[in-house]
């Protein structure tokens, strides 16, 4: 990856990976550190596009105008437009197009300028200094300050927010640490050095609202994105349209963007192929049908999710630890992968990591194979000598289903034997979801320790398998401190161990998926890492 090319070229003049940190905004450093998931600042086009590698290769000339429209069913009817309560992919893409934070990141994990243009840190990493971008204005037409980020960032961390992120902000943020220096900067003080703090402040749930907002001012989706806010009928569709006084020039491309609720996969495509909507995303059943039609392309985020089946390590049978490993050794990965994914997936050995991305460790791979055998002598030992039957809840829509029956099928013959009870998604994630025992989830991508300081940390917001380690606690507290790049993948790659092997945490990852995004021929579908894609740069071509 381009990105370790850059960590040998400072190596080379002699830098260590805290002075690349310090200088690399102030300095336009156009690379980033993907090993370590550090950044790449600098000012200019708010961090350019963030396509993933495989997406297909523009061509042509764009034209300005047209509605693109997104047939999807992930719109809810609980949704709205506070992001702290940001939790959906269909509320993502709404959010990311009217709102935005102090900074992004790529598919390698390299941070990049958004309502910052530029920032540096003291030698320590407990100070970080923003400078946020002049002449931004919010949809209304008033001023973007200084002052709207700090009520926003301080609303995060609320404890009456309800933000997921409050935990992880306030783990290294002081109490008054969020500093107005002037209109233009922002300082954040800590209380522990953070190498991963600009990851952190990417998330959804970090992006911007006008300091002082109510809960009724928040739906009205005043932001500073480059689009604002036509109608939103939670649940069933919504219309954002070009904010004309967007900072970065010639942006979006589009007039507007549709967004269209329909739970049935086989409708959403038609509509793409019929040309009543830009894009869709598919499951993996329908890969072959899209390939085999002229008229549509294809546009994955690879290694973009991962659906995981999750056991609640506080509730029997899962609370004995045996009974985790058993069950993770009982999965065939090569099954799930083959029946949900048509073979696209990138094996996980149950970590929160993909094979190939960086952190990943060969002997985590070489140690997660089926074992059956051994998996009925845990069993065994756990005072379950026939096996034990189970029901697996999961969401009703086609991606949640097929990989939770993939799952059952793929542990036939095993001591576990599944029925698997789909829950209509629409209520699926108000009642089942850290609630249920034995159910299914998905994560989108992230940097691992962001991943596993939400999902793996004792008292983690979505400690959805309520697995609790003192050691794992220490570990993720010296992954932030880290400030080299050999220390920083190794304590990651510890990390994952941890979680993933001896019954580890009661997450079953057998692998990453690409996102499928499909769209017509002569359409510019951009996937990014947040908000799904990146409408600012998606259009059609002349």
């Amino acid at each position: 990856m381009g990105s370790r090319d850059d960590r040998d070229e400072a190596a080379k003049a002699g830098m260590t990976r805290r002075q690349f940190l310090q200088v690399g905004a102030v300095a336009g450093l156009g690379a980033g550190l993907a090993g370590s998931g550090l950044l790449a600042a600098c000012g200019g086009s708010g961090g350019g596009s963030s396509a993933s590698p495989s997406a297909a290769a523009s061509t042509g000339t764009m034209k300005r105008g047209g509605i693109f429209v997104m047939a999807t069913d992930q719109l809810f009817p609980k949704d709205g437009l506070d992001p702290l309560k940001n939790i959906d992919d269909g509320q993502d893409a709404v959010e990311g197009m009217l709102r935005e934070g102090l900074v992004t990141y790529d598919f390698n994990f390299n941070v990049q300028p958004r309502l910052a243009q530029s920032w540096e840190t003291n030698p320590e990493l407990t100070e970080y200094t923003f400078h946020l971008r002049p002449n931004v204005t919010w949809h209304d037409g008033t001023p973007f300050t200084a002052k709207d980020a700090a009520w926003s960032l301080e609303r995060v961390m609320s404890p009456e927010g309800g933000s997921g992120m409050m935990q992880r902000l306030n783990q290294s943020i002081e109490k008054n640490g969020v500093v107005v220096v002037d209109d233009l900067t922002l300082k954040l003080k800590l209380k522990r050095p953070d190498s991963l703090l600009l990851l952190a402040l990417s998330n959804q749930q970090c992006y911007f609202t006008k300091a002082n907002s109510t809960a009724a001012d928040f739906e009205k989706g005043i932001g500073t994105g480059p689009f604002k806010l036509n109608f939103y009928h939670m649940g069933e569709a919504y219309q954002v349209d070009r904010y004309e006084g967007y900072w970065m020039k010639g942006y979006p491309i589009v007039d507007s963007v549709r967004g269209i609720q329909d739970p049935e996969e086989s409708t959403k495509l038609q509509s793409v192929v019929s040309g009543a909507a830009s894009v869709t995303q598919i499951s993996f059943d329908q890969l072959a049908v899209v390939k085999a039609n002229p008229k549509l392309q294809i546009d994955p985020y690879e290694k973009g999710i991962t659906y995981c089946v999750v056991c609640d390590c506080k509730t029997k049978p899962f609370s004995d630890p045996r009974v985790r490993q058993a069950i993770k050794l009982s999965v065939d990965r090569n099954y799930v992968t083959e029946i949900a994914y048509a073979g696209k997936g990138f094996a996980s050995p149950d970590a929160w990591v993909a094979i190939g991305d960086p952190f990943m460790d060969a002997t985590l791979i070489a140690a997660t194979k089926m074992d059956r055998a051994k998996a009925a002598q845990l069993m065994t030992a756990a005072g379950y000598p026939n096996g034990i039957d189970l029901t697996l809840k999961a969401p009703g829509d086609p991606l949640h289903a097929n990989f939770s029956i993939a799952v059952a099928a793929g542990l036939k013959g095993s001591p576990f034997r599944i029925t698997v009870h789909q829950i209509p998604a629409s209520t699926y994630w108000d009642t089942v979801w850290m609630k249920d025992p034995f159910c299914v989830d998905d994560w989108n991508r992230r940097h691992p320790v962001e991943t596993m300081v939400l999902n793996c940390q004792s008292n983690a917001p979505w400690n959805e398998s309520r697995w609790s380690s003192p050691q794992m606690d220490a570990l993720l507290t010296k992954a932030y401190a880290s400030s080299g790049d050999a220390l920083t993948e190794a304590t990651t790659t510890a990390c994952n161990w941890m979680s993933s092997g001896d019954g580890g945490s009661g997450e079953i990852i057998p692998a990453y998926l690409d996102r499928l995004w499909t769209s017509r021929v002569g359409t510019k579908v951009v996937p990014w890492t947040f908000s799904m894609l990146d409408f600012r740069r998606c259009g059609f071509y002349a």
